[in-house]
């Protein structure tokens, strides 16, 4: 991925991985993954760094097979 070239990880809990990416010292982005209890889904929500409010986007993702 071209546009970072830092990465920062904390897993606060079992499940829960937050991650934020930045380039050349300022931040991109921060995303917070979520797996279910059951393991078959997770959700990527990804809060884009900018001047004021920042923009939100989320992903689902489910289990095949």
């Amino acid at each position: 991925m071209d546009f970072i070239d830092s990465v920062r990880i904390r897993q606060p809990e079992p499940g829960t991985l937050v991650m934020t990416l930045g380039k050349n010292g300022k931040p991109v982005s921060t995303r917070v993954y979520t797996v279910s209890k059951d393991r078959k889904s997770m959700t990527e929500t990804i809060i884009w760094a900018a001047d004021g409010i920042p923009e939100l986007e989320t992903t689902y993702f489910n289990r095949v097979g």
